[in-house]
């Protein structure tokens, strides 16, 4: 079983959702304006989602890009992260330890997502990552995900296009998987995500269409209770608040007189991991746009 550690990175809809932020901010916004004495940003949260699934989003990145002067993503999009295996020998099938009831229902979804030869042996860890991305549209050379179609249209409007951290920074955050990890998601969390796709459908397209509509509220909402019940987040598997402390150092410092578009998983923006009350801190004036 041969899992990658980018499938948990920021882009993923699952992250937490913070106590206590304005309803403008939790509600209804992807793109923030932060505004410091010397130098503002425009901040703009993304997750997994193709481009052409979101064409308003899109085209507001576009104009915002095309006023601003640089580009900041918070990440290259081509580090690369290492996998990890583990034999099958050491890893343990869900299906049967599931109730009579969930197991039926579990052959039925999983026919769908994976060959039938595959069903019976499926971990718990692997089958909530097949759930909670269930109807997630693909991508492709051509139908690339918002962040990587933003950061595109940067360079061809010759927008110059920096990182906030590094790729080594990046991987020197990574936390390693281990076997008890990976066996570590069991019955209890499949039945909560089966239970969850009867209430809202796929999990994955439930998750486009609440970005589609600028749900960032409802995303971090139900992305925290997924936590609780079990589905791991990105923040497992990275040093989450070395690179937050990276992020918000480096935002502030940038010279006088910048005015940048900044990339950043919109969990960073709208959750408990939220850098605005920091950036207000440090003596910025941060609003919500839209």
């Amino acid at each position: 079983m041969k899992i990658g550690r980018r499938v948990f990175l920021a882009g993923s809809a699952v992250s937490v959702v913070a106590p206590r932020v304005c309803a403008a901010e939790s509600g209804h916004a992807v793109f923030w304006r932060a505004l410091f004495p010397n130098h503002e940003f425009v901040l703009f949260g993304y997750v997994r989602i193709r481009a052409d699934l979101v064409p308003d989003i899109y085209s507001e990145g576009q104009t915002l890009i095309s006023q601003s002067r640089a580009v900041l993503l918070d990440m290259s999009p081509n580090v690369k992260f290492s996998s990890v295996s583990f034999p099958r020998t050491q890893t343990e099938p869900v299906v049967n330890r599931l109730s009579p009831q969930a197991q039926a229902e579990f052959r039925e979804v999983m026919k769908r997502l994976v060959p039938a030869e595959e069903i019976e042996g499926l971990p718990g860890f692997t089958a909530s990552l097949m759930l909670s991305g269930e109807g997630q549209h693909s991508f492709s050379p051509t139908e690339p995900s918002i962040g990587f179609a933003l950061a595109k249209y940067a360079a061809e409007a010759q927008r110059p296009l920096a990182t906030l951290v590094s790729d080594q920074e990046v991987l020197s955050s990574g936390k390693q998987m281990t076997i008890e990890i990976f066996n570590a998601v069991g019955p209890s969390t499949v039945e909560y995500l089966l239970d969850l796709r009867r209430r809202l459908g796929p999990i994955g397209a439930y998750f486009e269409e609440l970005y589609r509509s600028r749900e960032s509220g409802e995303i971090a909402r139900l992305a925290r209770e997924m936590s609780e019940n079990g589905v791991f987040t990105p923040t497992d598997f990275l040093d989450a608040q070395a690179l937050r402390r990276m992020f918000i150092e480096r935002l502030v410092a940038q010279p006088p007189g910048s005015n940048a578009f900044v990339t950043m998983p919109i969990g960073l923006l709208s959750g408990p991991m939220s850098i605005l009350d920091e950036l207000r801190a440090h003596g910025a004036t941060v609003t919500a746009m839209s």
